[in-house]
């Protein structure tokens, strides 16, 4: 399906190794984007759901973060650049056991998982009925799920298929994040190297 080539593209990663991929058919289908090769290279966004604003609040970011570093640790996550905005994030990544869509799912249930339980436990969140509410709503509408939602579920992942399309999506990633300071420190520390 793919015919695989290596280009240098420094912009992208420290080793300046990018593969490209050339597609034959688009990663569209009925439902949307979906990834079609477990062990390629992709721009994805997570958006919470209803685009609540729940990560103007640093211990709920902590835990994306975490996850995030986990994730690469024991699950083979390779992140290329990646921020976090106010009510979702964006990341170029890929994962060494060409396995996208598993290390994916397992990090949007344990991230869901943790932050519902966070703003549950949190002494001085004022939102904490508007967001629950929110959450249990759209869990209630999905099958998938036994009690909350917290994240959409389309991660709309955009296969990197050249060198410049690499480039302009971490460009992208860099200018969100001048935009949002409260990320600014995660992710100009980290974007050259995942973490």
């Amino acid at each position: 399906m793919f015919k695989i080539k290596k280009y240098c593209c420094p912009e992208v990663c420290n080793s300046g190794l990018l593969l490209l991929y050339l597609l034959k058919k688009k990663a569209m289908s009925k439902g949307g984007y979906k990834i079609i090769d477990q062990g390629g290279m992709y721009y994805v966004s997570f958006a919470v759901v209803a685009w609540v604003d729940v990560f103007t609040r640093k211990d709920y970011r902590d835990i994306v973060i975490d996850s995030l570093q986990h994730c690469q640790k024991e699950k083979g996550l390779v992140i290329y650049g990646w921020c976090i905005m106010s009510n979702h994030a964006h990341s170029i990544i890929s994962a060494n056991e060409n396995n996208v869509s598993d290390v994916l799912g397992d990090f949007k249930k344990f991230t869901s998982k943790k932050i519902i339980k966070a703003i549950k436990d949190h002494p001085g969140e004022s939102r904490r009925e508007w967001m629950l509410k929110i959450f249990k709503e759209a869990g209630e509408k999905n099958s998938r799920n036994s009690e909350y939602q917290f994240w959409q579920q389309d991660n709309q992942p955009k296969i990197i298929y050249t060198p410049e399309f690499a480039a302009q999506k971490l460009e992208y990633i860099q200018v969100m994040y001048q935009k949002c300071c409260f990320t600014k420190i995660y992710v100009e520390k980290n974007i050259s190297t995942g973490f």
